[in-house]
């Protein structure tokens, strides 16, 4: 059902992570998710940064879209994502916490969405529904900790 946890059997559902090529991972604890965030140029690969966008501890407004349904679908159960879930982002040594604040949803043709506000927040971001890019889920969250 809607909001619960990822089981084994649905993690199994999403593909192996390639190799890395990226000094960042990205760890959803909700989703099972636990892989490389590449290059924009490398969606297909995997989760990857939108271009222009921040980096943690920049201060700024960091994107990270996937793909659902396609290539390696990390982001097949983004919706099951809850506010007050945990998100960790490793970059550079340091681990990064944040927590989702809020989860929205846009049409694809909003890129402003990922604009800076002045202050640190991470956003998920994947086609929705399944099967269609007509929209994007976004899942908002604000920094808690580094480590």
């Amino acid at each position: 059902g809607e909001g619960r946890a990822v089981s084994e059997r649905e993690v199994s559902q999403v593909a192996p992570v390639p190799a890395p090529r990226s000094e960042t991972v990205l760890f959803i604890p909700r989703l099972g998710v636990h892989t490389y965030v590449r290059n924009p140029q490398d969606l297909n690969l995997g989760p990857a940064w939108w271009p222009t966008t921040g980096r943690p501890g920049g201060g700024d407004t960091l994107a990270i879209a996937g793909h659902r349904i396609t290539h390696t679908h990390p982001f097949l159960y983004l919706d099951r994502v809850r506010v007050g879930d945990r998100v960790f982002v490793t970059w550079r040594g340091k681990d990064y916490e944040y927590r989702v604040r809020r989860t929205f949803v846009r049409p694809a043709t909003d890129m402003h969405i990922a604009d800076a506000t002045g202050s640190e927040r991470l956003l998920l971001t994947a086609c929705t529904p399944r099967g269609s890019a007509r929209f994007r889920i976004v899942i908002e969250a604000t920094l808690r900790s580094v480590r």
